[in-house]
């Protein structure tokens, strides 16, 4: 967590007053979901399994299906996780570049390895003395686990006579379980082998002008794996340079490629979120499984080979019977990497979309998924709202249209398609009848949320619109663009009523719960504006610059200010009081609260979502 660059607020046309903690009760937070999976490994001797999510290393028990711990050593989320040979050391990467390795049967930290190689790929030998670490420009690192030292590094950056062409760009590493050797697959349809410590290439394994997705070893270093983004697999003799065999069936890309503990068969995961399984010596395959729906992030078998976990964007964590190919249990709510959200007026219910599609509706009283939507036809979308009374949300995109579709089926039920550029920012009306989307042209459209029927387009002339508010009366629209001004439209005759002037670039607008008073932001003012005539009434001096976002809450007196350190501030406008909310460790990039009770929600860059719950 970052030193605290605590805010002063020096309230203009208020008497000024320091902010201390009693303002409003203190807040527990609640993160919502358990962290978007990246990796996993089996641990303990099989009887763990650990995942590598946006949230830290989940523990779970692999025969009761218990959760053990969640392990946040890491600040940042983990990318990454590798399990030695011998099965007693661990490392994982995360996205600020810090590599630690455990000891795999306590999961106690004992070693930090900083070679300054931000980790995409990690690669631990039989032993666990030696790891390999793949930055996916920047080169590769080679430390000893064991002391943390560095013995090289290598890539394109750091080598003047160009043993690797410059433009090279890696997407995964494995180190053989010797740990003389290393391969790399790139972008360029290449799998190169390298001598590990003499960072000289040994062979360049060349496939069909293909970018390499994937590489892996298998278990006793005699064959090497490359996967491909059109779904195909080579398997090589990675020390004499030879390609064994393809193997092609109705893959889609390429994504995660496992070999059982003895090496009979290779468990490929697709983007379409099935998994593959062939016999590695014949090239026959096997069988798919097809529980998951979207793309495959992580895949280990257990040392006895009597099952396999497997991770997903869908959210969902399976262990697998081998044998029959049916799912043992599951672990669900594994979302994180939170695009954007949106909260109900009564603050029951929140929409969030993450990464890989999927959107999700959030109980707000238990902090529990209630429901998990994922299609092709929510991929790129640019923002989403619900209904107010949670029964429908929708969705802007870059099909320039905007979808309603049913909160508990998950089904469209209407398409809205007046608009002719990508549909960047949706807003319902507070009734629920209308919707306001406006499009990267800059145009506004007011509609029927159950006809489509198109009301009013307001031409803001802009060439961006960065927030769009709808107050709760109907009778203005607030926004704000890239530049220092914020804007207010009259939603009945589409005519500009005011243009909001700042000294700076405005980074947030909101309105009041009774649509009286509007709030701007920009990274080192608060300001206060009468809807009605466009006055200014409060200006609040924030000890920045720093980007902020200001909403208010539904009493009057009171906002929220977020920063960019990951601290959120309530604070009493008419005392200068104000109680922190900690719980980011990255900057805040939204807030919002209920029209009616005290919930809130809050969104940092890092793709959290807090749930501050006043009952805890």
């Amino acid at each position: 967590m970052q030193t605290r660059k605590y805010i002063l607020l020096l309230l203009l046309f208020v008497s000024t007053g320091s902010i201390v903690n009693d303002a409003l009760p203190a807040r527990q937070p609640i993160r919502l979901g358990k962290g978007t999976i990246n990796d996993l490994a089996y641990i303990a001797e099989g009887t763990q399994i650990a995942v590598a999510t946006s949230k830290g290393v989940w523990i779970y028990d692999a025969t009761t299906y218990q959760k053990i711990a969640l392990l946040n050593n890491h600040e940042y989320a983990v990318t990454s996780i590798e399990i030695s040979g011998d099965g007693n050391t661990v490392a994982t990467g995360d996205a600020d570049g810090t590599v630690l390795i455990w000891d795999a049967n306590t999961m106690q930290h004992i070693m930090l390895v900083d070679n300054g190689v931000d980790p995409t790929s990690l690669g631990l030998n039989e032993s666990g003395d030696i790891i390999a670490i793949l930055n996916p420009v920047g080169g590769i690192g080679i430390s000893e686990a064991k002391t943390g030292k560095t013995k090289v590094i290598y890539g394109f950056k750091n080598m003047p006579d160009k043993k690797q062409a410059p433009g090279e760009s890696y997407t995964s590493l494995d180190l053989a379980p010797a740990g003389d050797i290393l391969a790399t697959g790139d972008v360029n349809s290449k799998t190169i082998v390298w001598d590990t410590f003499s960072a000289d290439p040994i062979h360049e394994l060349v496939g069909d002008n293909m970018p390499v997705s994937y590489v892996a070893f298998s278990s006793n270093g005699n064959r090497l794996a490359s996967g491909y983004k059109d779904g195909s697999i080579r398997i090589w003799d990675p020390k004499a340079g030879k390609l064994i065999r393809i193997l092609k069936g109705e893959m889609t890309a390429v994504n995660k490629i496992a070999f059982s503990p003895d090496d009979s068969i290779i468990a490929v995961g697709c983007a379409d979120g099935t998994i593959h399984l062939w016999v590695v010596d014949t090239g026959a395959f096997f069988k798919v499984l097809t529980s998951h729906t979207k793309k495959i992030t992580a895949l280990a078998f257990s040392p006895d080979l009597r099952t396999m976990a497997s991770g997903s964007l869908d959210g969902n964590l399976h262990i697998w019977d081998i044998t029959s190919g049916k799912t043992q249990h599951t672990y669900h709510e594994h979302l994180g990497n939170f695009r954007m959200f949106d909260i109900t007026r009564n603050g029951k219910t929140i929409l969030a979309y993450s990464k890989g599609s999927v959107v999700s509706i959030w109980d707000t009283e238990t902090g529990k998924t209630r429901k998990v939507h994922s299609d092709k036809e929510l991929k790129g979308l640019l923002d989403c709202a619900i209904h107010p009374n949670g029964h429908t949300f929708a969705i802007g995109s870059t099909n320039n249209a905007v979808s309603i579709w049913n909160t508990e089926t998950g089904k469209k039920v209407n398409i809205y398609e007046g608009h002719t550029t990508p549909v960047n920012k949706i807003v319902y009306s507070s009734d629920g009848k209308s919707i306001v989307s406006a499009s990267r042209d800059g145009k506004i459209h007011i509609w029927n949320a159950d006809t489509t029927e198109l009301n009013r387009i307001i031409d803001t002339n802009l060439e961006t619109i960065d927030s769009l508010i709808y107050s709760s009366d109907g009778k203005t629209i607030a926004l704000e663009s890239d530049d220092r001004d914020a804007r207010l439209w009259n939603a009945a005759t589409g005519e500009l009523k005011y243009i909001l002037r700042h000294e700076r670039v405005v980074t947030s607008i909101n309105m009041s719960a009774d649509s009286k008073m509007v709030i701007t932001a920009t990274g080192s003012h608060v300001y206060l504006w009468d809807t009605a005539t466009g006055e200014l009434k409060k200006k609040l001096k924030l000890l920045g610059p720093y980007r902020s976002i200001a909403t208010f809450t539904p009493n009057p007196n009171v906002i929220a200010v977020g920063d960019s350190f990951g601290f959120i501030t309530l604070i009493d406008t008419t005392t200068g009081t104000g109680t922190e909310l900690i719980g980011h460790k990255d900057g805040i990039m939204s807030v919002s609260i209920a029209s009616t009770g005290n919930t809130i929600v809050s969104r940092s860059i890092d793709g959290v979502i807090i749930l501050w719950d006043d009952n805890q």
